[in-house]
């Protein structure tokens, strides 16, 4: 089940993202301290540029985070971004994508999703390329020290996710 994040869900979320399997695959891998991450917490729940959702499976398990940022409701664009619980089991990523993709194409009635994968995130590639992304292009990015390196930029438009979603 999808649900908007909300403001309790963030000490969990700051469990997951501290882990160091998931910052690993971040663009800012560095620790972050609990006051640090509920001052941003609070920030994205305020903003309308962001929709955020958390993912819980059947026994209501909070299983994943997944984010919509630098919305553009004019176009239907936004960019995307998903992590999930360190412990949880295989397949949860895809089930939480399925379920937020549909909600934000279905739902919201965006037009285009983007992502950005680090280059050495071959995981986040696989994944990206298993659910329907396709590769357009590459670019470079500073993490938070300023220091660059490269991702892949992905994206999947509707019209492509309701014509191959199962």
């Amino acid at each position: 089940m999808i649900d908007f994040l909300k403001i309790e869900d963030c000490h969990l979320i700051y469990e997951w993202r501290n882990s160091l399997s998931v910052r690993q695959s971040m663009i800012n891998s560095m620790p972050i301290t609990y006051n640090e991450h509920m001052n941003w917490c609070r920030e994205i729940l305020d903003k309308d540029s962001k929709v955020w959702f958390i993912y819980s499976n059947e026994n209501d398990v909070k299983q994943a985070v997944i984010y919509f940022n630098d919305i553009n409701y004019k176009d239907g664009v936004a960019k995307w971004g998903i992590y999930k619980n360190p412990i949880s089991i295989r397949g949860v990523g895809k089930v939480a994508a399925k379920e937020s993709l549909n909600k934000i194409f279905i739902e919201f009635g965006f037009k285009k999703i983007i992502a950005e994968v680090k280059n050495d995130n071959t995981n986040s590639i696989r994944f990206h390329e298993s659910i329907g992304f396709s590769k357009v292009g590459e670019k470079k990015i500073y993490d938070s020290n300023n220091t660059p390196f490269s991702c892949t930029v992905y994206e999947l438009t509707r019209g492509h996710w309701l014509l191959n979603e199962e």
